[in-house]
């Protein structure tokens, strides 16, 4: 936890424990960041568990992809995205046609003087609020989901991504990050350092994606990160606490 706020929150912690470990049978930690922040405070380590967050999917195939990368969330500091559709358009785009920007903020005026539609080599587009069947409809449609943030708990929109079936480029910081891994699913890149994040970018942009790609992440998105699989795992946790089970459970993205 960096700077004084972190501090006074470790603090915080350490007297939770102190006051409420006793009482505490089990801790659902969301990302890596939520479970080794547990560990730091002293909980012991059979008590906590990796958890998320977790939606249904609301598309049932994969779809011929734009060469785009598409954001969604706030338009604000933590997300980052200005900064990064700044960089966007220095770098002509970072071998993409376009960046199309879901969602609303106090960065909305900043972001939106660097949309220019008459430019031929990339443009940022800002969407704006969109509705949740037509933000997965851009998502489903685009070759990379970004989420450039510097600080974000978890980052629903990564599961939203996986599910359609496109890969993510995200920041160390995004706790849903965790569910980056094998390489085919998207890269995490370090939280700020744009130098990492062109080399991540410049690498995916030359990738060739085929619609078997897509269908493989949306496949084991499906079967790894749905509300379904949650609950089975929440019941596996439940048991090794209240059943004396001897094998602790495994998040199902994490095997």
């Amino acid at each position: 936890m960096r700077g004084i706020i972190g501090q006074l929150k470790f603090i915080r912690g350490i007297i939770h424990k102190i006051l409420y470990a006793k009482k505490i049978n089990f801790i659902c930690a969301t990302g890596d960041l939520g479970f080794q922040t547990y560990l730091n405070f002293g909980y012991k380590l059979e008590k906590i568990f990796h958890w998320g967050y977790f939606v249904n999917s609301k598309i049932s195939g994969v779809y011929k992809r734009e060469n785009s990368i598409v954001y969604v969330g706030r338009l604000n500091s933590n997300k980052n995205i200005a900064r990064f559709s700044s960089f966007f358009i220095q770098n002509k785009g970072l071998g993409f046609d376009k960046l199309f920007i879901v969602g609303d903020g106090e960065h909305k005026e900043e972001i939106n003087n660097l949309v220019n539609p008459n430019e031929n080599s990339c443009q940022v587009i800002l969407l704006g609020r969109l509705s949740s069947q037509e933000t997965y409809d851009v998502i489903s449609k685009s070759k990379l989901l970004i989420l450039p943030s510097t600080d974000d708990g978890w980052g629903v929109v990564v599961n939203e991504a996986l599910l359609s079936g496109t890969p993510v480029i995200a920041s160390s910081s995004v706790g849903a990050s965790v569910l980056l891994g094998e390489g085919y699913r998207g890269e995490i890149f370090q939280t700020n350092n744009f130098t990492n994040l062109k080399q991540v970018i410049d690498k995916w942009a030359v990738k060739k994606i085929s619609l078997d790609d897509n269908l493989r992440i949306k496949n084991w998105a499906d079967n790894n990160i749905s509300p379904e699989k949650a609950a089975s795992y929440f019941v596996d946790i439940i048991e090794f606490i209240y059943s004396k089970k001897e094998e602790s459970p495994v998040a199902p993205w994490r095997m």
